[in-house]
């Protein structure tokens, strides 16, 4: 259940427009899922056997999660017109949010050679409050038209967010022990995160028509610095393996520009995008740092022909770069499921895509349709791997290896009516991801669709009504 409420209110005199609004939304959410785990001896599982009759346990696993959050935001700033072409804007936006969460892990441990049976549960009252400020000062101006353009913003940002929960880990007897609640012995564990983020983002953008080219020049730097604390008790003690005081800090300065021309019937686009990337974390309970420095050049080129008024066909390469992202590097995460622990890797390296594409474009008065096939190769992959220790499976994001896709992508758009709208994609892919870890070699090969359609209705001058479907296969 989902709902919310808004006002805005805007007003313009003379040189100068003031703007507030104001948002309040409520939420809340309820989720399941079940898993099955099975653990061998060092003989291990076959697959081509299908030996699943020698798991020494068999551990089913049933979560439930009911979530509630609920917010208030409140923003408002004022654009002062020096002239029509010259603007400079201030906002200020305030955020406040306040989180209730009550889920619960079931574990039924089956030991079939012993003929055991044990079950155990987890209960936590989880709360959380996250509050955000955040100021942008932007200038803009335009030279003769909107499309030729100086453009430049600093965005200033920061928020605290901290999370208390308590966790009661009980054993039963029983199943039917279980289903009354009656436990045999209960343990108490409580968890405290607090997780200060500080956030500096600067851009400048230019942009400039002439004839039939196009100059764009721009730059970019983002710090992005955060401080998590995190403290895990059980019956007052303090949990050493998963409480820490950890660090981050990642900076990105990027320079950019790209050059486009119509020349006859065709057109297209070079571009080449500079950062430097520089990545520091600390874990100050080990005196553990990593430091990462990296410069990257990043080209892109597109060329398009038109086959007739209506029939395109486009050519395109790009590289590009995906960084890992803090949660994937923060060495620790939740304790809501003690057999299942998530870390991060601070020594995670980003992963390097090259995409080549070849697209078919066709218009239509009433629709469009885009035909799109490519490849991408990709370097350092990121990976979870699983360790177990006794029943506990501690998974760890790590570089892996190199993938490569092939795809085709169809993108469609029509009017039916003028009141109805049909418009999705399907995407099919065949990926190969091919790598090391721990001294064994993996490979995968897999088939993948993503499909995406959207019917929407429009009643008139009252309403839309929109509905929309999502399909994403099964991937090994």
């Amino acid at each position: 259940f989902q709902t919310g409420v808004g006002a805005s209110l805007n007003y313009r005199f003379k040189k100068f427009n003031v703007f507030a609004n104001y948002n309040f939304n409520y939420r809340d959410d309820i989720s399941d899922g079940y898993s099955k785990t099975e653990y061998f001896n060092d003989n291990g599982y076959d697959p081509i056997l299908g030996n699943h009759y020698d798991a020494t346990q068999i551990t089913e696993q049933f979560t439930y999660r009911n979530r509630h959050n609920h917010g208030h935001n409140l923003r408002g700033g004022f654009d002062y017109y020096f002239t029509d072409n010259d603007i400079i804007t201030f906002s200020a936006m305030m955020r406040r949010s306040d989180g209730h969460n009550t889920p619960s892990v079931t574990y039924h441990d089956n030991f079939p050679f012993e003929g055991l049976k044990q079950f155990s549960k987890r209960t936590e009252d989880w709360f959380n409050s996250r509050p955000m400020n955040e100021f942008t000062l932007s200038y803009d101006k335009f030279f003769g038209t909107k499309e030729n353009s100086l453009k430049a913003s600093v965005r200033y940002f920061t928020s605290d967010d901290t999370e208390n929960s308590e966790i009661v880990d009980s054993d039963f007897l029983t199943e039917e022990d279980l289903l009354n609640n009656v436990p045999l012995s209960s343990i108490a564990q409580s968890t405290m995160a607090s997780e200060l983020q500080k956030n500096l983002q600067a851009t400048v953008d230019f942009v400039y028509h002439y004839g039939l080219s196009v100059v764009e020049l721009g730059g970019k730097y983002t710090n992005r610095m955060i401080n998590n604390i995190t403290e895990v008790k059980e019956e007052g003690e303090i949990l050493t393996d998963y409480t820490h005081n950890f660090d981050y800090n990642q900076r990105v300065a990027a320079l950019y520009g790209s050059y486009g021309r119509e020349f006859g019937r065709f057109s297209g686009q070079i571009g080449l995008r500079s950062e430097f990337t520089l990545i520091d974390t600390y874990l100050k309970d080990t005196e553990e740092k990593n430091n990462q420095r990296y410069l990257n050049v990043f080209p892109t080129g597109h060329l398009n022909y038109s086959l007739t008024e209506v029939d395109q066909v486009q050519a395109s390469y790009a590289r590009r770069i995906r960084r890992p992202w803090y949660g994937q590097m923060a060495p620790f995460s939740s304790f809501n499921d003690d057999r299942n622990i998530r870390t991060g890797n601070p020594t995670l390296r980003p992963i390097f895509t090259d995409s080549y594409e070849i697209s078919y474009l066709r218009f239509w008065e009433r629709g469009n349709i885009n035909f799109t096939t490519y490849y991408r190769h990709s370097t350092d992959v990121i990976r979870q791997f699983t360790t177990v220790v006794g029943d506990v499976s501690i998974s760890r994001p790590e570089n892996f290896g190199i993938s490569d896709d092939y795809g085709i992508e169809l993108v469609g758009s029509f009017d039916i009516f003028k009141w109805w709208n049909i418009n999705g994609s399907i995407n099919f892919f065949k990926s190969n991801t091919v790598g090391d870890w721990n001294g064994r070699h993996y490979v995968t090969d897999s088939y993948n669709t993503f499909a995406r359609f959207v019917s929407k209705f429009r009643m008139k001058d009252i309403c839309d009504i929109q509905i929309t479907g999502r399909y994403m296969g099964p991937r090994e």
